[in-house]
């Protein structure tokens, strides 16, 4: 037989009916995260508690809270914080108020239980209150100790005067000090000294007194730090001396004429204060003469340069037999 030949591809035939739906294929991998959408409109504000509202407003800036309570409608406690200007949602919204609220029954279905509660916080709450503004100006008591009796002057003005705790470098609480505050005189802030030198026989064999009798120096009620602190808050100082003789010259020798015999002072700095030095002054001179009563001499020092005081040490000049002496040392004050 011969080969036969292929024939003529024919005609694209018509699209036949769909075939039955294949098996699920696998889960495909987990695609990225999608970007964060807008935030939605606030809600509509929930109504009001039924129990009491107590508001703490912090004023911003301010260096303490100021505590409101002021009674509302039945009985309850509550007050309306100032509008806060609109920020946009994506800034957060500044809160100068900070609300507690209790969620308990209407006032008037308050058991007693809850009322001598809520009264006790509000006791508490005022105590807090005027804690808070004894932090912010100290009235000088020993809790709440001022800087200085001027800066205590310029807070309440109608305090008198008298003695107040100070804390002039605001630092640890072990070296606060009672000093006299003469605030009806400008706000002078005076330390007292811790003893003073008795009438009596003294040697004199070294230059000062201290160094001749083997004791310490003039000390203060307050030490070397806070002194330190209250001189940077002050433009002058004065302290005043009371030298008790019997038979010794203080300031002017009236039967030499001259002041050679005049009592030396040593200075907080370390300087020896004659009686050529500008600070130095004599209101009252009865030492001028021996005498067997006992008579005084008043020595003044007053000056711009805070080194100079307190008096720490003296030197008497006239040194003899058959004399006694005393020296009552004064208050240091500073302004």
């Amino acid at each position: 037989m011969g080969k036969k030949r292929k024939g003529k591809r024919g005609k694209k035939g018509r699209k036949g009916p769909p075939g039955d739906q294949g098996d699920t294929g696998p889960k495909g991998e987990k695609g990225r995260r999608g970007r964060k959408g807008i935030p939605g409109p606030p809600g509509p504000p929930g109504p009001p508690g039924l129990g009491p509202s107590i508001t703490l407003e912090f004023v911003p800036g301010a260096p303490s809270p100021n505590i409101q309570i002021v009674p509302g409608p039945d009985g309850r406690i509550t007050s309306t914080p100032e509008p806060v200007a609109a920020f946009p949602d994506s800034v957060t919204k500044p809160s100068s108020f900070h609300r507690v609220e209790g969620l308990g029954p209407p006032a008037t279905e308050k058991t007693q239980a809850e009322k001598d509660e809520m009264a006790d916080l509000l006791s508490k709450l005022q105590i807090l209150s005027e804690k808070l503004k004894e932090v912010e100006t100290p009235r000088g008591s020993k809790d709440f100790p001022a800087v200085s009796c001027k800066d205590l002057k310029r807070m309440h003005p109608n305090l008198t005067d008298g003695y107040y705790w100070l804390d002039p470098n605001g630092g640890a609480d072990g070296d606060k000090f009672k000093a006299y505050c003469n605030l009806s005189g400008g706000g002078y802030t005076c330390v007292d000294p811790k003893k003073e030198i008795a009438l009596k026989k003294w040697s004199m064999d070294k230059h000062w007194f201290s160094k001749s009798q083997s004791t310490e120096q003039f000390s203060y009620e307050a030490n070397k730090v806070q002194l330190r602190f209250l001189k940077l808050r002050s433009s002058k100082a004065i302290q005043r001396f009371t030298f008790k003789c019997v038979n010794t010259i203080a300031y002017y020798d009236r039967t030499k004429k001259n002041y050679n015999k005049a009592l030396e002072f040593l200075a907080q700095n370390g300087k020896t204060l004659r009686s050529t030095h500008p600070s130095y002054k004599v209101t009252k001179d009865l030492c001028r003469q021996n005498s067997s009563k006992v008579r005084k001499t008043t020595f003044q020092f007053e000056t711009g340069k805070l080194a100079l005081l307190p008096i720490i040490d003296f030197a008497v000049k006239d040194v003899r037999d058959a004399q006694k002496f005393g020296l009552q040392i004064g208050e240091v004050c500073f302004l």
